[in-house]
């Protein structure tokens, strides 16, 4: 009989070369007891044969369908194995097995943490501050335009807690979706990724409502590389995306009036000791 995964994992790529994603597949090859499934929203027939090659299952849609909604047609295909976690993952992550089952040990061991994300850093050891407030519009659209200046290095510290010391496992309102360790429950029990997000914010929109049910957590215990690209501030295709997803989150839960986001970001804060 063939064994149920403990862990199932999604990975969307679009246009990514295959060699860049190997130091992603072989952090996932020292896995046990897993299962993958790649969406590919360009369609690659290299990676098609990678992918085919390692037991693991190769979707491509017919046309792009952006992050959440590939990573929700990727989750369709992996819930019926019933795995008891999923990780959603960037192509340009790489990671060691033993952090993984020491993620899944302390979700594990706290039954109410819904999403872990684990210490993230650049290739070459740099912490990324990639634990965040749930954002006002100044920190999503003023902080983008604003000119180099103490105002935006203001609003960008308060909005990426960089005055915390980013050392202690904490629950924190917003977290990454470059690495997102999520209980297949709580992923479910939300709905998945909102999939009128085409690209930016999804990771926002679906951490916030894990949040309410569950516990979203850091936990810089175990430490991953992401090499980092910024894409919007370098396409202004993408800095379209960008501000159509801002404007979208915000006509959801609030511009200016946000209960939830005064007290979650509130509480926060006061147990981080900001």
């Amino acid at each position: 009989m063939k064994t149920i995964p403990i862990l199932t994992i999604s990975v969307v790529v679009y246009k990514t070369p295959t060699e860049q994603l190997l130091p992603l597949f072989a952090s996932i090859l020292q896995l046990e007891n897993i299962a993958v499934c790649v969406v590919d929203n360009y369609g690659d027939p290299a990676l098609e044969a990678e992918v085919s090659g390692r037991d693991w299952t190769y979707v491509r849609p017919p046309s792009n369908l952006g992050y959440g909604r590939a990573h929700n047609l990727a989750f369709s295909y992996l819930r019926p194995l019933q795995a008891e976690f999923h990780l959603v993952v960037n192509p340009d992550i790489s990671f060691e097995a033993q952090g993984m089952q020491a993620m899944i040990s302390h979700m594990r061991d706290h039954p109410e943490v819904g999403q872990l994300m684990p210490r993230i850093v650049f290739p070459d050891g740099r912490q990324q501050f990639l634990c965040k407030l749930l954002p006002t519009p100044a920190d999503l659209i003023l902080r983008r335009f604003l000119p180099s200046g103490q105002l935006k290095r203001a609003l960008r510290d308060r909005y990426e807690l960089r005055k915390w010391s980013y050392a202690e496992v904490a629950d924190i309102p917003s977290l990454s979706g470059c690495f997102m360790l999520l209980r297949s429950m709580a992923f479910e029990e939300c709905g998945g990724f909102d999939e009128r997000y085409f690209m930016y914010l999804e990771d926002l929109d679906i951490c916030r409502r894990i949040g309410m049910r569950w516990r979203t957590r850091y936990f810089p215990l175990v430490q991953v590389t992401h090499a980092y690209a910024r894409g919007s501030y370098n396409n202004a295709r993408m800095l379209t995306y960008h501000v159509a997803s801002a404007i979208r989150y915000f006509s959801r839960w609030g511009w200016v009036f946000d209960s939830y986001r005064k007290m979650r970001n509130k509480k926060a804060k006061i147990e981080l000791g900001l």
